[in-house]
This record gives C-alpha cells, sequence and structure tokens, in this order.
C-alpha cells in the first residue's frame, strides 16, 4: 500500500486518499467511500477506505488474484473496451450487470468451482420457468377474454448460453493470466452443457400475401420508409437507417451499404464505413419498384423541408421523421411491434423482414450462396445454417428431380441388360 493513507472530506463525503509511487514518481488518488461527513460514520470511512485502497493498489500492480467475480468482470470490461466495439461492449455490461453478477458476483474469484457454475446454469433455467409458467397463465387468461396476450416478461432461455459463453470468456482470460488455475466452465457437467444447447432461434418469414398486407400496413406510416428498405435490401436495422442519399446513385441504379447507425446505452452512435462484418458494406441493385420509390419519398422530404421550415432537421439520412429528425432504432423495434399487434399478420421482428427477404431468395433460386451474396453474410456456412432447414417444398422438389435422375439411371441400364442377354419384352 502507499505511505501516508488516510481521509479527507470534499462536498460533505469522505474520501480515501492513497499516495503510491508508480514508474519511480509519487502520486495521490481520492477514491469516494460515498460516506457522509458527520462525524458519526468516521470508522465505517475508515474501513471502507482500507478495502478502497486496497483494490485501487491491487489494480495499478495488476494483481487480481483477490478480487470477486465482480470486481474482475468489471477490469475484463475495461480490458475489451478497445477490442470489441460500444454495442457490443453494452451488451458484455448488460450481461454481466443484470444474470452474472446478481449470482456470481460475491464470489471471490479464485473460489469459482464447476459447482458454482452448474449452480448458475439451474438458477437461470429455474428463473425461465418461473416466467414461462407465468406467461403461460397469462397467454390462457387473455384467451378466455378474447383480448391480445402480451407477456410480462420474455423468458430469456435461448440466451443461457449466451451468459455462460461471456463468463467462460471472463474466466478463461483470467487462467491465461494465471489469476486461478484453470477456467471452472471447462469442466462443467456434460448433462448440463447440453441443458443449454436449446434448439437455435432461426426467426420468421412472411409469406407473399403477408408481406403485401405488411406494406399496406405502414403505407403511410413515419416507419414506411425503414419497412420498404427493410424487405427490398434485406438489410439489419442499423443499416436501414445508417443508409444515407449521397450512397443511393440512382443513375447507375446501385445502393451502398457503407453507414450504419447504432444505440449505445440511450445515445446513437453514427458510424460512417463501419458495417457489422467487412462482407456488409457491399453494393445492391436497386429495383425499378425500388427506384420509384425513393425518388418519390425524396420528393416528398423536400416538400416536408419547406413546410416545416427553420424547424427542420436537414440531414443526408433517408429515414427520417417529416420534420427531418432520424428515427431511432429503439422506435423502429416498438412501433413496428405496435403495430403489428393492431393486425392479423404474425408477431415477427423487425429483423425478421430480413429472414423474409433471404427465405424468398432461397425459395425462388434453392442457390445458398445467392442469399449469401445478397444478405452479405461473413459465412456461407451462417446462411446455410439459417436458411437451407424453411422450405420442405424445396427439399421435395429436389428429391423429385434426384429420383428422376435414379430411375433413369437404373432404366437405362436394365434395358442395356436386357438387350446384352436376348430377353425381349412380350405383348
Amino acid at each position: 500500500m502507499g505511505r501516508g493513507d488516510h481521509l479527507t472530506v470534499r462536498n460533505g463525503r469522505y474520501h480515501a486518499v492513497c499516495h503510491y509511487k508508480q514508474n519511480g514518481v509519487w502520486k495521490t488518488k481520492q477514491i469516494a467511500t460515498g460516506i457522509p461527513a458527520d462525524g458519526r460514520h468516521k470508522k465505517e470511512a475508515k474501513a471502507k477506505a482500507d478495502e478502497l485502497i486496497s483494490k485501487f493498489m491491487r489494480s495499478i500492480s495488476n494483481d487480481h488474484t483477490s478480487d470477486t467475480l465482480a470486481e474482475y468482470a468489471e477490469y475484463w470490461l475495461e480490458q475489451k473496451k478497445h477490442d470489441v466495439r460500444s454495442n457490443t461492449l453494452r451488451n458484455y455490461q448488460d450481461i454481466i450487470r443484470t444474470h452474472i453478477i446478481p449470482r456470481l458476483g460475491a464470489f471471490p474469484l479464485i473460489d469459482i468451482t464447476q459447482r458454482e457454475i452448474e449452480d448458475y446454469i439451474r438458477a437461470e433455467q429455474d428463473d425461465c420457468d418461473r416466467i414461462e409458467k407465468e406467461n403461460e397463465r397469462l397467454r390462457e387468461e387473455a384467451e378466455q377474454h378474447g383480448i391480445k396476450y402480451k407477456p410480462l416478461r420474455n423468458s430469456y432461455r435461448r440466451s443461457i448460453k449466451k451468459h455462460v459463453s461471456l463468463l467462460s470468456s471472463i474466466l478463461e482470460f483470467a487462467a491465461n493470466r494465471d489469476e486461478i488455475p484453470s477456467n471452472p466452465v471447462r469442466k462443467i457437467n456434460p448433462s448440463v452443457r447440453k441443458s443449454i444447447n436449446v434448439t437455435k432461434f432461426h426467426g420468421t418469414a412472411l409469406s407473399s400475401s403477408e408481406i403485401n398486407r405488411l406494406l399496406e400496413l405502414f403505407h403511410g406510416d413515419h416507419l414506411e420508409p425503414v419497412v420498404v428498405l427493410g424487405l427490398h435490401l434485406g438489410g439489419r436495422r442499423s443499416e436501414v437507417l445508417g443508409l444515407k442519399w449521397k450512397n443511393i446513385d440512382f443513375e447507375e441504379r446501385k445502393i451502398y451499404i457503407k453507414d450504419t447507425v447504432v444505440l449505445v446505452g440511450a445515445e446513437l452512435e453514427y458510424r460512417t464505413n463501419e458495417t457489422k462484418s467487412d462482407t456488409s458494406m457491399d453494393v445492391l441493385p436497386m429495383t425499378d419498384y425500388l427506384y420509384d420509390y425513393l425518388k418519390e419519398l425524396k420528393n416528398k422530404q423536400e416538400q416536408d423541408a419547406i413546410l416545416f421550415g427553420r424547424e427542420y432537421q436537414h440531414s443526408d439520412y433517408v429515414c427520417r421523421w417529416a420534420s427531418g429528425q432520424l428515427i431511432r432504432p429503439n422506435n423502429v423495434s416498438q412501433h413496428f411491434r405496435h403495430m403489428l399487434l393492431k393486425s392479423d399478420l404474425p408477431p415477427i421482428r423487425f429483423h425478421d423482414l430480413r429472414h423474409t427477404t433471404g427465405t424468398l431468395i432461397w425459395e425462388m433460386t434453392g442457390d445458398i450462396v445467392a442469399v449469401q451474396t445478397y444478405l452479405r453474410h461473413a459465412n456461407v456456412s451462417t446462411t446455410a445454417d439459417i436458411y437451407t432447414h424453411r422450405s420442405l417444398d424445396k427439399k421435395r422438389e429436389v428429391a423429385k428431380v434426384f429420383e428422376g435422375a435414379l430411375n433413369g439411371s437404373v432404366h437405362e441400364k436394365t434395358t442395356k441388360h436386357e438387350k446384352g442377354t436376348g430377353i425381349e419384352n412380350q405383348g
């Protein structure tokens, strides 16, 4: 520990003061205890100061062997800041603070074993059981009263594997730095591991008639351009909202997917020349329908600018409110769901428009590479995993072609055999 460690008071609260030497230079660090300096809590403040100073000294000496999992997870997040995108980091933070820390955060890092991991998994599964049971009760009540069913809380059963994978990444990081002997996630019982390998979620694709009804539903709505582009481009929400007029080439009839808009916490991030992966950044052809639609939309936005005058918010983004304000990602998801609940359409997610596009291409062509190219997946295996299970009719067609080819081959061999042996058909 540093020298001359003591308490000081700032803004009516005790702060720990630590003097420490780093790279040959003495420095001073003040750390808030959160305890009011009213003369009655000094003993408590001293104990808290000792804890905070000890933690701080471990952090600067890179000694985390005595950290709790909660402390180490925060340290791990700090290390990941420069490795992942901000929205990915935010997802990590949400999982760690919502699922991992409440159940495992108080455990010393060194004390987490296979047993604690398996208990954590079972607790998550039990929680999902309770949620699903309550949602089923609400669904039955809604059916009895003839009203729309809305779950009180969504089950996260399909996400448990993701939570465990993130926990494993944290513990693997610690093991690689010799702060724990090994990663206990690697040792969990195979039956427990199997229980979190639930069937992969593939989303829902609309039929052609449902697509037409969807477009009618959103006609004139502020999300109409988002829905039209989502379907025609097979675009992710971030890509559709990030589309700019400068990336639409009417002369060459091309649309360049280059920019994205994402929500990180409550703040929007505008990313130029940055998509989910390198293959996501691509150029797509503009159909005749999309050419006419976008021309009309651009003209409408020019009229909106005149109508709103000084209040109009000018930008180059395609998907905007009539006032010019950019449509936020959370509004897309929420309003899309709200509109569908008022209709007789399946309660799909906005991302399912992308699945709809992929499914239609697959059913029309049977070419998985064509689907991968249009949706701009990084790996064809990702595309195959999502789409090759979808069309039983397509599989039947392929089976019939194969059967015909096989029967033809057998018939040809039989005919040759008959001719060779002098056998002739009688009658």
